[in-house]
């Protein structure tokens, strides 16, 4: 049992003549195995021949690595008398040795901390009104530490190793026992040569730690093979350990190594300044920002609203409307068409209008009320007011000069107005106060009148049972339809009648109105209208017979011969004289009226010397009564004796009408039954003639057999008949046949024909280049290898057996025929057969020529079959032997130049070339779309005169992040005040004087912009379409101050963006801090990529603090409202001092007193005094 080698053995055969009585004194022995038999023997021989074995190259042809095959072998001795066979069989057994493979295994895994803050206030909204508390709240900040192992890769090598002596074609898969499948395997060849070892590199990517890692090989011939390897994991920390959180509103700061949650509680006040309020609502809100920093560079913030009400001014009206009325009526009766013309049964519409015209005047139109307004505020309000109806009519209003309504307090006003129309229903009235939308109030008008006239009565109109009543123009139509009478009766004799319908109108109730109109009709009768015809006839009959014959009926020849015959043809008539007089017609009667009319109908022939003895006609009409607008047509006939009538007269009569009248005269015509003539014809002979007595006519004929051997069937033989009719026709329809027979016989083709067989051995090479994987995609600084396999292949065919020669037809008949060749080998391969003529004239020869194609060499004999129309099928064959011709090259050099690579083969080759491409790290290569590809082509030649190429490319095509952001500017500015009161004063005085003093208080403000901040979006767009993005950071700078990022992840998705936010927090400076641009960073595959936005605070929003508007207060005044909106003010008032006139509270003549004035900022406690 030899491995991937041979095997030879000797096979012999000994044969020894029997000397029975039975037995051949010359035997042939033979041996298919062999090509040196068959062999002719007379006596004891022994062949001996060596045959080599070879185990299969191919390992398709192996099963778990064994293939086992057996060859039989079989010797025949034939004779006379001899058929004997012995037998043997080699068995080869051949062995594969499996593939051997080895790898290696690697994991890492990131070990990732994460910090997340959170800012939150409850509540986030407080409500309240002008002046009081709105309430506190807890603002909250949560910072959470978690720790997350994730980033699991494992990634090796794996070699496979070919201990057999021919190549072998291999896969290989790649698993984790946790089940996770390598996704990235590629190997340097995929066919490892005798004693040679492919390298395959590959990566996973499992979900956490698994323990071992096995490759398997699959290669055809054998069971798969495994290689395990240890999984050795090694950790990469990512983060960090600690940070300061921090929130400056409330001056905390603290170190922290794990989550924590800090809280501060709060209170809002709302403003006591109308003027801050807009539409009775004021609010403001406060955002309070939390850090987290020491690299984790966490910011999150948290925003409080402060919504105030100032409750508005509230209107509450009546309305009351007064209006004179006026009604008068108008009364028309009208009919429209009011005549009508027609004929009897016609029918006519018209229709009746009644109008009652309802006129109405309105005059003193005038709407009054009260109008209520209540202050339901704190405070007192100042308003303007105005009223106006739903018409647009203004009205005039009265409040007695008051504009201001104090706290809680309620003003009545009065109004008037007088619009053009009482159309208005509504009344509405607008009160505007300072700090508020203006105020409505609705009131519905209602109107009172003042009537002159009577505002509705009875309509009514007897002739159609119309009476209703009415309030208001009113027109209604009465349609009738008016018809002339069906009844003839009604016509009289003049067929005309006419009538007169009148109609009138009433409205009463006190109104005391009528209208009338009538409608007159005209009608006719129109009378029947009579036509008709006559024809008058009788008969003459006339009768024929028709005779065909032939002499002789039948002959008999060879193709070619002549034969004669003589067709005979006999004509008969008889004729018979006239009778059956008959006059017959129609009588056609039209009704033109538009209504039925019946009628009665007599008709008579002037055939006798009185009314009474003329010849009456039987008339048959389908109806007596005919419909409006139609005809009908009523036929007759009459039975004379003779054809002395020449006149035949109808009378029609119906009611109403005089009778119609009409007539026809009669002319007579004969009636053949049979034909006086008719034509004789013979169309064999092409004879035609019209005859009118008896007729003999006789056509003599050749008949010959056929020279188109088509005619002959199958066998050389055919007869035909020949069939002759003659006719009469011309109405007559008379036809008589005869019959000729005639037989033919026509001779047979003979045909010779030679074989030649002659086959190639054909050498062709297919080559195929080929790369995997051939396109690539990915980000920024990845790298991807593929494989480049050149591909020849080299076959080897046995073909194009090919067997010729020549057919050589010979026509022995006197005619010419044609035929056709089919030629076959007795493997049933069927040859292309061509002739100079495929038609022989008589006694003439033909050599055809042909080829056939077998599939191989086993074909010994070949036929030729002639078919020729008339006869069987003649064959002829010839013995087959072939010929060897080689085409092709039986080697060539391959080449590929792109690895320097060339050799000469002469066999199946298969060359594979791994090669690494790259994404590039610069970021310039990206463009605005964050993509851009390349292609590498490589062409495999093999020339030596077999000159074939082929070519395969790669396509890398590479991503990278696309940073886009937005800048939003924000500060703070900070309000103080000062505030002085003057003047001191010192009066010296008289008991009972007093003296006016002069107080002036000021305010200034000044405001400072500080807390500078910029915030805004940082946009990662992700352009790969496949594959998700794993940023490593994203930062923000401006102008040396770095923000807090945050980033709900730092995946991007595949084809999809982020949006990350940012805030410097506000920096506590004189000016912009930042200069004039903002960057973002994004850090990822080690590079950094870059977005930017300019900033600009010319346009930015703020926050204010401090108190940018102001009351004060001063010690001498109850009444005072003064207020001061982020500018200076000043506020001047005098005061009157007296000495007291009581002299007891003088001591030595003499009494002093100080008074010590103060005036404060409410908002701020600071104050001044005098």
């Amino acid at each position: 049992m030899p491995e991937i080698g041979g095997a030879t053995a000797e096979m012999g055969v000994t044969y020894v003549p029997s000397g029975v009585v039975h037995g051949d004194d010359t035997v042939t022995v033979n041996d298919d195995r062999y090509g040196g038999f068959p062999q002719t023997i007379s006596a004891s021989q022994t062949f001996t021949y060596t045959e080599p074995f070879t185990c299969s190259s191919n390992q398709a042809d192996y099963t778990n690595g064994s293939d086992y095959d057996i060859y039989p072998n079989t010797a025949t001795l034939t004779g006379a008398s001899t058929n004997l066979t012995a037998s043997a069989q080699v068995d080869v057994a051949c062995m594969l040795p499996p593939l051997v493979p080895t790898k290696t295994a690697a994991g890492t895994y990131d070990r990732t901390i994460t910090w997340a803050l959170d800012k939150s206030v409850t509540p986030d909204v407080l409500n309240g009104n002008a002046g009081e508390s709105a309430g506190s709240v807890t603002w909250t900040v949560v910072a959470t530490k978690s720790e997350v192992s994730g980033n699991y890769a494992v990634s090796g090598t794996i070699s496979v190793y070919n201990p057999a002596s021919i190549p072998q074609t291999f896969s290989v898969s790649d698993m984790l026992d946790d089940g996770t499948v390598a996704s990235n395997l590629t190997c340097d060849m995929n066919t490892v040569p005798a004693g040679g070892t492919a390298t395959c590199i590959y990566s996973a990517a499992p979900f956490s730690k698994a323990m071992s890692n096995t490759a398997t090989v699959t290669a055809a011939g054998n069971l798969n093979q495994t290689a395990t390897a240890e999984i050795t994991w090694t950790e990469n920390p990512i983060g960090e350990e600690a940070g300061t959180l921090s929130d400056e509103r409330f001056d905390f700061s603290q170190l922290i190594t794990g989550s924590l949650t800090q809280t501060f509680t709060e209170s809002f006040e709302c403003s006591s300044n109308p003027n801050d309020y807009t539409n009775g609502s004021y609010s403001y809100t406060e955002t309070n920002i939390a850090i987290l920093n020491d690299n984790t560079n966490l910011s999150e913030s948290a925003t409080v609203t402060v919504n105030c009400t100032l409750p508005p001014l509230v209107p509450t009206k009546d309305a009351a409307g007064t209006y004179d009325r006026t009604v008068t009526w108008d009364l028309t009766k009208t009919v429209t068409p009011a005549n009508h013309s027609g004929y009897a049964g016609d029918k006519f519409s018209s229709t009746w209008t009644v109008i009652a015209d309802k006129t109405e005047v309105v005059s003193n139109i005038a709407v009054t009320g009260k109008i209520s307004i209540v202050n339901p505020a704190a405070i007192p309000q100042t308003f303007t007011i105005s009223d106006y109806l739903g018409d647009g009519t203004v009205a005039s209003v009265d409040c007695g000069s008051v504009d201001t309504i104090p706290a809680g307090g309620t003003l009545e006003c009065t109004y008037s107005a007088a619009p053009e129309t009482i159309n208005a229903t509504m009344n509405t009235v607008e009160v505007t106060a300072p700090g508020n939308p203006t105020q409505f109030d609705y009131a519905d008008i209602a109107w009172n009148q003042n009537l002159t006239g009577v505002d509705s009565g009875t309509l009514s109109d007897e002739r159609f049972g119309y009476s209703e009543s009415i309030s208001a123009d009113t027109t209604e139509t009465f349609p009738e339809t008016f018809t002339c009478s069906t009844d003839p009766a009604d016509y009289s004799n003049l067929g005309y009648y006419s009538y007169t319908e009148p109609n009138t109108a009433i409205l009463n109730g006190a109104i005391g109105e009528e209208a009338s109109a009538d409608v007159t009709v005209e009608c006719y009768l129109p009378a029947l209208q009579v036509e008709k015809t006559a024809a008058g006839s009788y008969d003459r009959t006339v009768e024929w017979t028709l005779t065909k014959t032939v002499t002789p009926a039948n002959h008999s020849g060879l193709a070619g011969d002549t034969f004669s015959s003589i067709w005979t043809v006999v004509a008969d008539k008889t004729d018979s004289g006239p009778h059956n007089f008959a006059v017959t017609g129609t009588i056609t009667i039209t009704n033109p009226a538009q209504i039925a009319q019946t009628f009665t109908i007599q008709d008579t022939l002037n055939d006798g010397a009185s009314l009474e003895e003329a010849t009456k006609a039987t008339v048959d009409c389908p109806t007596y009564t005919i419909p409006a607008g139609e005809s009908i047509t009523c036929t007759y006939i009459a039975l004379p004796d003779d054809m002395t009538a020449t006149r035949n007269n109808v009378v029609v009569k119906a009611a109403g009408n005089r009778g119609q009248t009409d007539r026809a005269d009669v002319n007579w015509t004969e009636n053949l039954i049979g034909y006086d003539s008719g034509t004789l014809s013979d169309e064999r002979f092409g004879y035609s003639e019209s005859i009118s007595a008896d007729t003999t006519e006789t056509f003599p004929e050749t008949f010959t057999c056929s020279t188109d051997p088509a005619d002959y069937g199958d066998d050389g033989y055919y007869s035909y008949p020949v069939t002759n009719t003659a006719s009469l026709n011309g109405g007559i329809g008379l036809t008589d046949s005869a019959e000729v027979v005639v037989e033919c016989h026509l001779p047979a083709l003979t045909v010779e024909k030679t074989a030649a067989g002659s086959y190639d051995r054909t050498v062709e090479w297919t080559l195929i280049k080929t790369v995997t994987p051939a396109n690539h995609s990915g980000f920024a600084g990845e790298s991807f290898l593929s494989a480049w396999e050149v591909i020849a292949d080299k076959t080897e065919t046995l073909d194009n057996y090919q067997v010729t020669g020549t057919i050589t037809i010979t026509n022995p008949a006197q005619i010419a025929q044609t035929f056709t060749v089919g030629d076959v080998l007795d493997d049933g391969t069927a040859a292309d057969v061509t002739c100079s003529t495929e038609t022989l004239e008589p006694g003439e020869s033909v050599v055809c020529t042909y080829t056939a194609l077998p599939a191989d060499a086993s074909a010994t004999l070949n036929t030729a079959t002639v078919s020729a129309p008339g006869n069987a099928v003649v064959e002829a064959t010839a013995t087959v032997s072939f010929n060897e011709n080689l085409i092709g090259y039986d080697s060539g050099t391959l080449s590929d130049e792109r690895f320097g690579f060339s050799e000469t083969i002469s066999a199946d080759t298969t060359e594979t070339f791994p090669e690494t491409f790259t994404c590039s790290t610069d970021p310039t290569a990206y463009g605005d779309d964050g993509y851009y590809s390349y292609t590498e082509p490589n062409t495999a030649i093999l020339n030596g005169g077999i000159d074939l190429q082929d070519s395969a490319e790669v396509t890398v095509t590479c991503y990278a992040p696309v940073v886009s952001k937005t800048a939003d500017e924000y500060f703070n500015r900070h309000w103080e005040w000062a505030i002085t009161k003057d003047y001191d004063g010192t009066y010296n005085m008289f008991a009972g004087d007093s003296v006016t003093h002069n107080y002036i208080v000021t305010v200034t403000p000044t405001s400072t912009d500080n807390f500078w901040g910029v915030k805004g979006t940082i946009t990662i767009a992700n352009p790969n379409p496949t594959e998700d993005m794993t940023l490593t950071g994203v930062t923000d700078l401006a102008g040396g101050i770095i923000a807090n990022v945050d980033c709900d992840s730092l995946i991007v998705p595949a084809g999809e963006s982020i949006t990350c936010s940012y805030d410097t927090g506000g920096q506590d400076a004189l000016a912009n801090p930042f200069g004039a641009l903002n960057t973002a960073t994004v850090a990822f595959a080690g590079i950094d990529w870059i977005g930017t936005a300019p900033i600009d605070f010319s346009m930015a929003t703020y926050t204010e603090s401090g108190a940018p508007v102001i009351t004060v207060d001063d010690t001498n005044l109850t009444d005072e409202a003064w207020s001061a909106d982020r500018a200076y003010a000043e506020w001047e008032y005098a005061k009157v001092f007296e000495c007291p006139a009581d002299l007891s509270l003088y001591v030595d003549g003499e009494y002093s007193f100080d008074h010590l004035n103060e005036a404060e900022i409410v908002e701020t406690e600071d104050y001044d005094t005098a």
